[in-house]
């Protein structure tokens, strides 16, 4: 990633805020535990979220595998 694409202030929440986002976000999975991956993902996307940033994108593992699968099959 080119430091060009990285917003420094984290959408206006600067790095205090960020830290905020993933302490909730450990908060969250620690209530309910890291068996649930599904439960785990949207964790994940809501903290992304915060960010508001329309290139920045969680993959599952499957979708990951998935889009580099395609993507080393094209080269």
């Amino acid at each position: 990633v080119s430091l060009q694409f990285v917003d420094p202030t984290f959408a206006g929440q600067g790095e205090e805020g960020w830290k905020r986002q993933r302490l909730k976000a450990l908060q969250a999975v620690a209530e309910f535990g890291p068996d649930d991956p599904q439960k785990v993902y949207g964790v994940i996307r809501t903290m992304l979220a915060s960010l508001k940033d329309p290139y920045t994108r969680f993959l599952t593992p499957e979708q990951f595998e998935s889009l580099t699968t395609v993507y080393a099959a094209s080269s």
